[in-house]
């Protein structure tokens, strides 16, 4: 009889057909699951408490354009604590390129919304201001 032609009757377990694993290789399987499970969770927790805190924001009130290489840009800035915040400006030209940048730096102190005023310097005419980002 061949090795096509078994008996129907005739029936492998799994581990007479492919072996069975050690127990070292069992426990180390365990191991980086329980580890990536542990990482995952701790991502999540980190994620979570991130995105839960407020954060420094920031808006333009007004600008003026005051020559072709400065422009006064009134911001509102919000921060839910006391710690100094930072936005950064830019400067846009008609054609949407930037023409300057300028950090602007709200003292540490009281929370809330704030008004602060600063020139950003441009190397040509400005058209408008906008905020990309604070911290």
């Amino acid at each position: 009889m061949s090795h096509d032609q078994r008996p129907a009757d005739h029936r492998q377990t799994l581990s007479e057909r492919y072996g069975q694993r050690s127990p070292l290789a069992k426990r180390a399987g365990i191991v980086a699951i329980v580890v990536g499970c542990a990482a995952l969770l701790a991502w999540g927790g980190w994620a979570a408490w991130e995105n839960s805190r407020p954060t420094v924001s920031g808006v333009v009130h007004s600008y003026v354009v005051r020559s072709p290489h400065a422009v006064e840009v009134t911001l509102d800035i919000s921060r839910p604590g006391t710690a100094p915040a930072h936005c950064t400006v830019s400067a846009l030209a008609s054609d949407h390129s930037t023409v300057g940048v300028k950090v602007v730096t709200l003292p540490a102190g009281r929370s809330g919304q704030h008004s602060v005023v600063a020139t950003v310097r441009t190397e040509r005419e400005a058209t408008t201001a906008t905020v990309e980002r604070c911290r």
